[in-house]
């Protein structure tokens, strides 16, 4: 979509905004895993709030963690919002209004504007420059030199529209991979042939709200942790804690919603444990759940069916079928599944076994939960 072709919807949108005195306030985007201890998270707190007291609603977005923070946080502290949202047509932008108010309980001082927008590759750059063009005064917060944010800021700010620096710090490298040091002889571990009859589901750091989790309470529990509070380590015990794995349709043939288990031992599994940086995520980190294999077979667990042609979208058990990849990756890793959400409130504690990397967290595992932990760090 070319510009020439925008015109119309871009006055529409000024003309709807400009009846109120608003307020951008702009961040790049930021590393995924943050808290409390974010300096920039503090910044965007003082400047949403600094923006309720002057009486600006407040021009805010979805779709992006920066512009869905300040989203939160504008609902949170009670400051009037317009929030733009990139929709392809009429009937995509009144679903995205129904869900990002679902997600944030929103109240009646919160409203939509659409950017009607069919290139999905410039969208963003597209919604970035009609809120910063639009609103009455600019706010940064912390933009990234060379970054499309900082071009829009240096170009508005010229043309002589007000910019409010006093929330302004220095922008900081996005550094999000995890790191773990696990080695061949699995240190902790001393239950090698005891663990060949056992199914484990393996978890990782969620990136964003847990199945089921809707965003205001993702974004409320980052506001008042000093650590990410989504990582691996607290979804574990978020699963001991509900008595519920809850599955997800991610990468899932079909998009049923399933939870996955492995069969493999710690020694095949380990290796597999890796950083995947299309996905910005590990594979797997050392968490877990081991349920006993027969326990687990007899509540709805199947063994995955791998072939190199799985059956075609439609079957009902389309789930249950895996490709065994293109040099037969897949394979390695022994997949079990449930469909659905698997519970584990009438296993007895005997039948499960949790996987820590630390020793002290497992210590908790075993304190608060009264089942079996053992640890990678011996």
């Amino acid at each position: 979509m070319t510009d020439s072709s925008l015109i119309s919807s871009e006055q529409n949108q000024s003309q709807t905004l400009s009846k109120e005195k608003t307020a951008a306030i702009l961040i790049s985007r930021q590393p995924l895993r943050t808290s409390l201890k974010s300096p920039w998270l503090e910044a965007a707190r003082k400047a949403v709030i600094w923006s309720g007291k002057n009486g600006y609603t407040l021009i805010t977005s979805a779709g992006v963690k920066t512009w869905e923070m300040l989203l939160y946080l504008a609902a949170r502290y009670s400051v009037s919002s317009k929030t733009m949202l990139i929709a392809s047509d009429e009937r995509e932008y009144r679903e995205k209004c129904e869900w990002v108010r679902t997600q944030f309980r929103l109240k009646e001082y919160s409203s939509f504007v659409p950017v009607i927008c069919t290139e999905k590759k410039s969208a963003g750059h597209l919604r970035d420059r009609i809120i910063a063009e639009t609103a009455d005064t600019l706010v940064p917060v912390s933009v990234r030199s060379g970054g499309n944010i900082r071009s829009l800021l240096d170009k508005i700010e010229k043309s002589g529209k007000p910019v409010e620096r006093r929330f302004e710090i220095p922008y900081r490298k996005r550094d999000e991979k995890i790191k773990y040091s696990l080695t061949n002889e699995i240190a902790g571990i001393k239950l090698q042939d005891t663990l060949d009859s056992y199914l484990i589901h393996w978890t990782r750091t969620s990136e964003g709200p847990w199945p089921g989790e809707i965003l205001a309470d993702y974004y409320e529990a980052i506001l008042n942790s000093e650590s990410y509070p989504r990582d691996a380590f607290s979804t574990l015990k978020k699963i001991l804690s509900a008595g519920i794995i809850t599955a997800s349709s991610r990468h899932m043939p079909s998009g049923v919603r399933t939870v996955s288990f492995t069969g493999a031992t710690l020694e095949e599994f380990v290796p597999l444990m890796r950083w995947r940086a299309r996905y910005r995520e590990m594979s797997f980190e050392p968490y877990g759940i081991g349920l006993e294999k027969q326990t687990a077979l007899q509540r709805g667990i199947y063994e995955v069916i791998y072939d190199e042609h799985p059956v075609k979208t439609g079957s009902q058990k389309r789930w249950i079928y895996q490709s065994t990849g293109k040099k037969g990756l897949w394979t390695v890793e022994k997949e079990y599944r449930c469909r659905g959400d698997f519970s584990l409130r009438e296993i007895q504690p005997g039948k499960i076994i949790c996987f820590c990397f630390k020793r002290d967290e497992a210590e908790e595992i075993e304190r608060k939960f009264k089942v079996k932990a053992v640890s990678f760090c011996g």
